[in-house]
């Protein structure tokens, strides 16, 4: 059986004819590129990164580490065979590989894993951004903490299985969908006007506006606000935004009390024939759209 394996590999090693010398050549810098590239790649992948990549770009970079596997593989089994066994120079080509064929390894882990790591970094470095005003920064950082909330409960409702229906399909897809979908869509959506009425409480304070308002001119004027951007304070938008995402959780509310006799709706009921509380939810779309249209027309929206 030994002397079966070494034949073997002889045969791996030694080509049936020659291979010029100009194709060798070519093909021994190509493996070059193509180990020390996934090398680097795999050493680059190993630090954090300060960005989520986008499921195209992680898709396009799985296809291009195929890709290279391939070439890998089939350029270094070609300089290998080239090389026989005890020829001058032939280790390095073989660690070359083995360190191509390694780092191919450590890069499918992490493609296992779920890709790099995430690190966050300040987007503003504190020595190129003056400090506000003690009595500003104050009332900015509590802005800024509840735009925040509202940011990232907007994000989930629209990482929801129901939103996402909703965007691209109609009402006959919706109405297939569990019941746990819309259940989870409405408590996202009660997150969201959490957030809302948070900044709205905040911003009802007796001559917050008026002070937030002036004491930002001033820093503005002496130079103190390089690299922000003016927090959002209008109460009128966020009174906007609570007309509009306020009428779309109770119409949601009551399809989800509703929920079987909503499911068995094939067709569109005519007005004569609407229930009462099919009239409640065309009335508070009726709400939501003409506050929606409000919202398109508000400056900082």
């Amino acid at each position: 059986m030994v002397r079966k394996m070494n034949d073997a590999e002889d045969r791996l090693e030694e080509p049936a004819t020659p291979i010029p010398d100009k194709t060798v050549k070519r093909d021994r810098v190509l493996f070059a590129i193509v180990a020390l590239y996934l090398a680097f790649t795999f050493l680059r992948r190993l630090f954090p990164t300060d960005e989520w990549s986008s499921r195209s770009e992680t898709m396009l970079r799985i296809a291009i580490d195929l890709a290279l596997a391939i070439g890998l593989i089939g350029l270094g089994r070609r300089v290998l065979k080239a090389l026989p066994r005890g020829t001058r120079g032939r280790g390095q080509w073989l660690f070359l590989f083995v360190a191509g064929l390694v780092s191919l390894l450590g890069i499918l882990v992490i493609h296992m894993n779920g890709g790099q790591r995430l690190a966050m970094h300040p987007r503003f470095k504190a020595a190129s951004v003056p400090a506000l005003p003690a009595d500003l920064n104050g009332m900015v950082s509590r802005v800024e903490s509840l735009i925040a909330a509202y940011q990232k409960a907007e994000a989930e409702i629209t990482g929801t299985r129901w939103a996402r229906t909703s965007a691209r399909s109609g009402v006959r897809e919706l109405r297939a969908l569990p019941r746990e979908d819309l259940r989870e869509y409405l408590a996202k959506q009660r997150a969201m006007l959490s957030a809302i009425d948070g900044m709205l409480e905040y911003l009802a304070k007796p001559g917050l506006a008026d002070d937030f308002a002036r004491t930002w001119s001033y820093a503005e004027s002496q130079g103190l606000t390089a690299g922000r951007e003016r927090p959002r304070t209008d109460p009128t938008l966020w009174r906007l935004l609570r007309r509009v995402w306020g009428p779309l959780y109770e119409s949601h509310k009551i399809v989800e009390e509703n929920w079987e006799e909503w499911r068995s709706i094939q067709s569109p009921t005519p007005e004569a024939q609407l229930k009462p509380w099919q009239r409640e939810t065309k009335r508070l779309a009726s709400e939501g759209q003409a506050a929606q249209k409000e919202l398109a027309a508000h400056p900082d929206a």
